[in-house]
């Protein structure tokens, strides 16, 4: 079987977890006989592949311009939607002008204007932007649904949440769990003590911006006297968020320390040199940083969204990503709590690359046998 794994066009430049979604899944694939090839190339060749599977339906102008390309190809699609609905949350975590933008323009024309956005401030002329601007947001996210024979959620809430958005009659579904890399239990906190000084703390992972809820996390921790630690990048697109972040991480007493983006085994010691991993996200699929965190060993604090206490059930502390109360007293409750050593046993059971892959491999075969009874 051959499988062409396309994604957005910056998926390496801006790695988020989709890209880390489609490289294990890609690893695990091949480790089970599949040939899998990945492209960010629009104009990749799709002759000789038995399925092209297509990842992120939030950001879809990439996404509806290969789903085009291979239904008119006669190649079908599998998609990993790694989707929610924002239009309720979005409006209680942005910025003030896209809040307002949201409330007045509605979603569809909202994502129009980030498009142009994009095109204008970053350069990015690419076909598919431009194409968005056309056909709209919306249409294109309900004809990528269409033209995919099926649908891999990472968990039954979001399968829930596209099935309230768009017509899944009919349409082959299968949860594939998202997962943590096993190294991540293998880190070594004294290498990241000794690098910074630092061990048994908060710890946050994560790019900065508001969906990831930092700005709240840095006032929560506030004058408790519990060390901090913010490991991400800096979105391109939130620069006065991160600026903000940063100021009041300042201000926080011992003041918190912000690292960049970190080599994996840097991050798998600093995971091993925390006690508590906090991510308070206004939205999480369920967020891949906890689940590596909690492999490490990490009591975690999380938001109380559907998909993310589907994963962590009774093994995590809940907070309202909303509330700087609720965010303290889960800190205070997880901080005082011993390590929970379940949780690294059930993330280690059900939320491996291993599974997800046979999942995925199970979805491709049923996807070409109906294929195959229907020539």
């Amino acid at each position: 079987m051959r499988v062409l794994f396309a994604l957005r066009v910056d998926a390496f430049r801006r790695i988020g977890g989709d890209t880390v979604q489609a490289l294990k899944t890609r690893d695990a694939l091949q480790s089970l006989g599949v040939y899998v090839d990945l492209t960010t190339d629009l104009n990749a060749p799709f002759r000789g592949y038995d399925l092209v599977h297509l990842f992120n339906l939030v950001r879809v102008h990439e996404t509806f311009w290969f789903a085009r390309r291979a239904v008119r190809e006669g190649v079908p699609v599998v998609l990993s939607p790694i989707y929610w609905d924002f239009d309720q949350v979005e409006r209680r975590w942005q910025e003030a002008l896209l809040s307002l933008a949201l409330s007045i323009l509605g979603r569809d024309m909202t994502e129009r204007l980030k498009t142009v956005a994009r095109i204008v401030l970053r350069g990015e002329r690419n076909v598919a932007a431009l194409v968005q601007l056309v056909y709209g947001y919306r249409r294109q996210q309900q004809q990528v649904v269409a033209w995919s024979s099926c649908l891999l959620p990472n968990s039954t809430a979001e399968q829930q949440v596209l099935g309230r958005r768009f017509n899944l009659r009919n349409k082959l579904i299968a949860v594939v769990p998202n997962a943590a890399d096993p190294l991540f239990a293998e880190g070594d906190g004294s290498r990241f003590k000794q690098r910074y000084g630092l061990d048994d703390f908060v710890l946050c992972v994560g790019r900065f911006d508001p969906r990831k809820n930092q700005l709240r996390l840095v006032e929560a921790v506030g004058n408790l006297g519990i060390p901090l630690v913010l490991i991400g990048s800096a979105a391109p697109n939130h620069a006065s968020y991160y600026r903000r972040v940063t100021s009041a991480a300042r201000m926080v007493r011992p003041p918190a320390l912000i690292l960049g983006p970190v080599g994996v085994r840097e991050l798998a010691d600093a995971y091993a040199a925390a006690r508590v991993h906090v991510q308070p996200s206004w939205i999480e699929t369920p967020g891949l940083a906890s689940l590596e965190a909690g492999l490490a060993g990490c009591n975690l604090v999380v938001a109380d969204v559907p998909p993310v206490r589907e994963y962590f059930g009774d093994y995590a502390w809940y907070c309202d990503p909303g509330d700087v109360s609720s965010i303290r007293r889960a800190i205070l409750q997880a901080w005082e709590s011993p390590p929970r050593l379940e949780l690294r046993e059930h993330i280690a059971k059900n939320y491996t690359w291993e599974r997800a892959a046979q999942v995925t491999l199970e979805a491709y075969r049923e996807v070409l046998g109906a294929r195959s009874d229907e020539s």
